[in-house]
């Protein structure tokens, strides 16, 4: 069982606050095709529902049962499992929806490639490249693609930018700063990076957002946690944190 929290926005003002809980289960099978690449078959089957925690009813609430077929390839070509310096890491997925609230069925495809290059003992260039598509598929609601949040365009809220399709570019400079444990293998980094992304199928969403974002990352012993703040237009600048994956 997860419950997530859904924010919609009106531009840069949060207008609601939605709660999503789905409950269910699912099978996965894969199989490996190299030491760094392999490819997944899964089906899930759960029951989503929906309902307004704050704001404007802007959608119904509602629940309903939802079948998910997926087959995902992924290619861990990197040298580091948490802050790489050098490689290259490639995930694709496709799903499809059986079922969505109003009863109709629908495809997703996502892709995310990330290559990074050391250019001096302690400084590493880095870019993604990153898509998604649902090849059409109108009003999806809560099933759209989101941009926005910290290293997903940060200027931006998260799920301030939705759609039907996307697009995410990402190019930046990551710079080991210091090492404070060599036991427990704690190293901080400082990392400064461009975003820009385009979100397709919805008029209110900036034509196409961008936004420089600065960084200071840590590689724990509890896993990578990060703070920084990210600037965009007049209207989008945001500090964040967080604990957990960052590339």
């Amino acid at each position: 069982m997860t419950r997530t929290e859904f924010d919609i926005y009106d531009e840069r003002d949060r207008i609601a606050q939605y709660f999503q809980l789905q409950k269910g289960g699912g099978v996965d099978f894969g199989y490996s095709l190299s030491p760094r690449a392999e490819i997944r078959v899964g089906q899930d089957v759960a029951r989503q529902s929906t309902y307004l925690k704050l704001g404007q009813p802007i959608i119904d609430n509602a629940a309903a049962g939802v079948a998910i077929s997926s087959v995902r390839f992924q290619y861990l070509g990197q040298d580091d499992a948490v802050i790489p310096r050098n490689g290259v890491i490639n995930q694709s997925m496709f799903q499809w929806f059986s079922s969505r609230l109003n009863g109709d069925a629908y495809p997703s495809l996502q892709m995310r490639t990330s290559a990074f290059r050391r250019v001096s003992a302690r400084g590493s260039l880095f870019g993604t490249a990153a898509g998604g598509t649902t090849f059409g598929t109108h009003g999806l609601d809560f099933q759209s693609f989101s941009l926005g949040g910290p290293l997903h365009l940060g200027a931006y809220g998260k799920n301030e930018l939705l759609g039907k399709q996307y697009f995410l570019l990402q190019g930046g400079y990551l710079h080991e700063l210091f090492r404070v444990s060599p036991l427990t293998g704690s190293t901080f980094y400082a990392a400064a990076l461009y975003e820009i992304g385009k979100v397709y199928g919805n008029p209110l969403v900036p034509t196409l957002p961008n936004d420089f974002s600065f960084a200071l990352i840590g590689k724990t012993a509890i896993g990578p946690v990060f703070i920084g703040g990210s600037v965009g237009d007049s209207d989008h600048r945001k500090w964040w944190f967080g604990v957990g994956r960052i590339f």
